[in-house]
């Protein structure tokens, strides 16, 4: 593994993952943790940016797309507007730049298992699209859908290479359970 990117290095997710990369990049390769200090993903002009000026300094082999405006409680209900805007600009300008900057890179996107309608029996492929994922993520859940469209679009007209992986359930070290904790983990 050469240079890789985690968007939304700075999250719970994130860090975990950015720790558990860096034994296995080649020596003298990184783990570009990027977050919303280095980056607001939301504005594509400084998006566009960075992934320039990483381009040259760079030989990245994956980018890990975690990056994500989410917070704990009751903000996704009463937010979704502003929650569904900022996530849908991160997901297209990460895709764009991906394939601008990186198009050899291999891109993998950690999406939520929100997506899904909200029952308890186990969620066959088949239901997520037709159907509505629980009401009070609605507007994150359905970012989360247009980015595995997306990411299929670029693959499909651009030949790039993707994967992405729904996580259920996180949580462990370094976790926040605190009524509205932040994870604006751009």
């Amino acid at each position: 593994m050469k240079d890789v990117i985690v968007t939304g290095g700075s999250g719970f997710i994130g860090r975990s993952l950015s720790v558990h990369l860096s034994p296995l990049v080649e020596r003298g390769r990184k783990v570009l943790a990027l977050s919303s200090r280095d980056v607001d993903l939301v504005n594509r002009e400084a998006t566009f940016q960075w992934f320039e000026r990483n381009q040259s300094a760079h030989e990245v082999s994956h980018i890990f797309h975690l990056a994500a405006v989410y917070k704990a409680g009751g903000w996704p209900a009463t937010h979704p507007g502003t929650q569904f805007h900022a996530n849908m600009a991160i997901n297209v300008n990460l895709l764009e730049a991906w394939k601008r900057f990186f198009p050899g890179a291999r891109l993998t996107n950690v999406v939520s298992y929100c997506m899904y309608p909200d029952h308890d029996r186990p969620h066959p492929e088949t239901e997520l699209y037709g159907t509505e994922p629980e009401e009070y993520l609605f507007a994150y859940a359905f970012t989360k859908k247009a980015l595995l469209i997306g990411q299929r679009a670029y693959c499909q007209e651009f030949g790039l290479s993707a994967v992405s992986l729904v996580l259920p359930t996180v949580y462990g070290p370094g976790d926040s359970f605190m009524e509205e904790s932040t994870s604006w983990a751009l």
